[in-house]
């Protein structure tokens, strides 16, 4: 298998876990919380919150307000999509 092809197996498997969540529990299945998981599975290692923005801007073309992201990441933690890490004083994220 590819490395193009693990990629694209790994997002299909974490947005099935999102969507199966957004259903269970009536939440909104947004474009922006798509758009997001995409993104951060596509950085390659950790990343902040200003980093993930800028990403779905350039890549995507789809700004997004910092409550946003942060209230997002905070739903994939929950889901384990997504791991926080504190360094120094800067909190990153990685897929």
């Amino acid at each position: 298998m590819k490395t193009s092809e693990k990629k694209n197996s790994v997002y299909s498997s974490v947005e099935c876990i999102l969507n199966n969540y957004l259903t269970v529990n009536n939440h909104r299945k947004t474009p922006e919380r798509f758009a997001i998981l995409k993104a951060v599975y596509s950085i390659n290692g950790h990343f902040t919150l200003d980093e993930l923005g800028e990403k779905l801007v350039a890549d995507h073309k789809f700004p997004v307000s910092r409550a946003t992201l942060y209230n997002t990441l905070n739903l994939f933690m929950e889901l384990r999509l997504v791991i926080r890490h504190r360094f120094q004083g800067t909190t990153k994220y990685e897929a």
